[in-house]
């Protein structure tokens, strides 16, 4: 699994050289998954390039692979305009499109997704595990969290490198 960051000045020399790393691997000789994130960034002849490279023929950089999945995330976020996402590349890109609503339309999912960042911190800098007071836990339910997952993930991921307390 690689995950492509895509920018308005992203060029396809660009998007090649972000998936490389993983392409290389052992593993993406039986299959890669290629996860373009925020793929409506990319300028309109991109769009184009990429929809051919999953509609006719895969880079040289996977064209070793088994199997090669695209997956595009697309970015709504309130009161910005999206940029346009090529007709054609949705259509390659939508076997199954899957909405996930924002953090702030399911405040229920901040605990879990809290104790799974604690774990992966933990576990990525051999610290202890810790957990977050329940009034902390509120406040960060009750916060709109207008970066998504990433905010939340930023937040827990200071909060626990600048203190060992719970």
């Amino acid at each position: 699994l690689v995950v492509v960051p895509c920018t308005a000045g992203s060029r396809a020399e660009d998007l090649l050289a972000g998936i490389a790393p993983a392409a290389r691997s052992e593993r993406a000789r039986r299959s890669l998954t290629i996860v373009l994130e925020d793929v409506e960034c990319l300028a309109p002849a991109v769009q184009r390039e990429v929809r051919g490279w999953i509609d006719m023929s895969a880079p040289p950089i996977v064209a070793h692979s088994a199997w090669v999945r695209w997956i595009g995330v697309l970015t709504d976020l309130p009161g910005e305009t999206v940029p346009a996402l090529d007709p054609g590349l949705r259509e390659a890109l939508a076997a199954i499109p899957i909405h996930l609503p924002a953090l702030r339309e399911s405040p229920d999912r901040i605990e879990p997704l809290i104790e799974d960042v604690s774990s992966a911190f933990v576990e990525a800098t051999g610290g202890r595990p810790r957990s977050f007071d329940p009034d902390a836990v509120e406040v960060l339910r009750q916060y709109p969290w207008p970066g998504n997952l990433r905010e939340l993930e930023a937040v827990v991921t200071r909060t626990l490198a600048a203190s060992a307390s719970e």
